[in-house]
């Protein structure tokens, strides 16, 4: 009896030891981790860079993380009643719930990355979702920052919901990217409710009143939707051609970026742009031509499928149709869907 009541003792002596080590060092060791926590993420974005067969898995992630939240719903409403405070149960609970978000961070990085034009605005958005990424491994940052400040942390939740759902939706839905923007802003707002205030929820009368934030943020992301990237197309080509694109053996045509203003006249300008799409585009597109600022015409696109997830988009414009004696000069072509979302900008110049 006293061996094992010794062995006890050096068992807690020991542990009593390694906790003060860990508490001592504990700095380094959060350091460490948040090296540890940035590769990982680094490292999902290598593997499923661009690949939308796997975004069904972030399907089975927001479907996991409501099922981890509820659970933690559950145990805190247990806590309630019992008195019973089970904080390494929360604990884990949270640690898990934040490297989820941190996952799905990473996951849809490379998507947005992808369909993002650095000559938009775009970019403050895709730049937000990398920011936010590499803040949720700094788990100083994380845990004294973020986790101590209500507003803050629910506007991380939030966005990370609102940019899984808007990658998530035009992939499944066969809506065009301007009501899969509204759909993802109110499904992201009543997943947030649910996730992380469902006690409000089921409230008597708390309910609707779910439903009319959830609302009003749809019609707020449909106004600011040129904010948004067009995920998920993403144009890998894109110019102005003298080649009949109506023909059908004119997959991949070769782009130009002068024009001479004697052939233009004899026959007719193509504008076109190839992008790839997991699922078949249901937006319809529109070309802007512009010489400066100015708006000269607007076309119609048609398109065709091309194989691999590609689909050549294009447009005609006779010289008879802009109404120009002189069409000399530097021309934009502009690509926007039907919901006015920028998808992409060609530079060319009509000359002598």
């Amino acid at each position: 009896m006293n061996d094992n009541v010794r062995v006890m003792h050096r068992i807690f002596a020991l542990w009593q030891h390694f906790k003060h080590k860990m508490l001592k060092h504990e700095k380094v060791l959060w350091a460490i981790h948040s090296v540890w926590a940035l590769t990982y993420g680094v490292l999902i974005m290598v593997f499923f860079k661009g690949d939308f067969g796997q975004v069904r898995k972030l399907l089975m992630s927001l479907m996991f993380l409501m099922l981890l939240i509820i659970a933690f719903d559950r145990i805190a409403e247990r806590e309630t009643k019992t008195g019973d405070k089970k904080r390494g149960v929360k604990l884990v609970l949270n640690y898990v719930m934040k490297n989820m978000y941190q996952a799905l961070y990473f996951f849809m990085l490379p998507f947005y990355w992808d369909a993002t034009q650095m000559d938009s605005i775009h970019w403050l958005f895709t730049a937000a979702v990398g920011v936010l990424a590499v803040l949720s491994t700094q788990d100083l940052f994380f845990d004294n920052f973020l986790m101590e400040h209500k507003w803050i942390r629910n506007a991380y939740y939030a966005f990370c919901l609102f940019a899984s759902f808007h990658l998530l939706l035009p992939v499944l839905m066969p809506f065009p990217l301007h009501y899969t923007i509204m759909l993802s802003a109110f499904f992201a707002v009543f997943a947030f409710f649910v996730l992380h205030m469902p006690q409000f929820v089921w409230k008597e009368k708390h309910f609707r009143w779910v439903l009319v934030i959830a609302m009003g943020s749809a019609a707020g992301c449909y106004t600011v939707r040129q904010l948004v990237p067009p995920v998920p197309y993403r144009v890998v080509q894109s110019g102005v051609t003298g080649e009949d694109l109506t023909l059908p053996g004119e997959a991949y045509p070769t782009g130009v970026h002068f024009i001479s203003a004697a052939d233009y006249r004899e026959r007719p300008m193509m504008a076109f742009q190839i992008i790839q799409s997991p699922t078949f585009p249901h937006d319809f597109f529109w070309h802007e031509y512009r010489r400066g600022s100015e708006l000269v015409s607007r076309q119609h696109v048609a398109r065709r499928h091309l194989g691999d997830n590609r689909y050549l988009l294009y447009s005609r414009l006779d010289y008879a149709q802009i109404g120009i004696g002189d069409p000399t000069g530097d021309w934009t072509l502009v690509l926007r869907t039907e919901g006015g979302i920028y998808l992409k900008s060609h530079f060319f110049t009509i000359v002598e």
